[in-house]
């Protein structure tokens, strides 16, 4: 969401098949994963699946987690892609597709996950299945805004920032997850369960993402 013609606050809204795949493939194969950074349970779990042998389960959810974070990052990073039709642009598309294949992808049987071979092994067994199902699900970022009025929650922010209204930027990436779960993983980025109340996640990107001016209040 954007003012055309002068510089203006921003707000994306979004969820993304690679993440949900992710998750998938923690839920179905029964990943311990410690951390309450991490979205709950998918809404629509596959069926469980019997790909770990005598792997720890534990011991595999660190894995999966390292690589977690590693996809929310490269979603992140896509946010802010330069012009492709611009030298600049060729070169980061080119970068992109290899941090890509880094961060482990479909595409190439996820050849980026061969140090954690348990893991590659899961995602490689379920990862196909998993796609198809988020493929099926409904956009869980459509109508999430709902009634939300967002002109007024960045002019309460940025009068309670002390900042300028276009410095505010917010990137939420909606997911098919259960409960009211939300965290802001980076200033201006949130995670955010389907059920995650809208208000108060839209502030807390939004808020998070001002400039720290002399006088603004430190939290929302």
């Amino acid at each position: 969401m954007q003012v055309t013609g002068r510089p203006s606050w921003s707000l994306a809204i979004g969820d993304d098949q690679q993440l949900t795949m992710a998750l998938c493939v923690r839920d179905a194969s029964a990943l311990v994963v410690a951390d309450d950074g991490v979205p709950p349970p998918l809404l629509e779990p596959l069926p469980p699946a019997e790909v770990l042998g005598e792997q720890d389960p534990a011991a595999v959810g660190r894995d999966w987690l390292t690589w977690w974070q590693a996809l929310v990052r490269f979603y992140l990073d896509g946010q802010d892609a330069p012009r492709v039709d611009t030298s600049e642009g060729r070169v980061w598309l080119t970068e992109r597709a290899q941090r890509r294949a880094a961060v482990g992808d479909l595409s190439d049987d996820f050849a980026g996950l061969a140090h954690q071979p348990a893991l590659q092994r899961a995602c490689r067994a379920l990862a196909g299945e998993a796609l198809e199902a988020s493929r099926r699900w409904p956009d869980p970022s459509r109508g999430w805004l709902g009634s939300t009025d967002v002109g007024t929650i960045v002019r309460e922010v940025a009068a309670a920032r002390g900042a300028a209204e276009h410095t505010l930027t917010g990137t939420v990436v909606v997911l098919p997850t259960a409960t009211a779960w939300w965290r802001l993983v980076e200033p201006g980025a949130v995670l955010a369960s389907v059920g995650a109340p809208p208000e108060q996640v839209v502030r807390a990107a939004l808020y998070s993402s001002a400039p720290r001016h002399p006088g603004g209040a430190d939290r929302p």
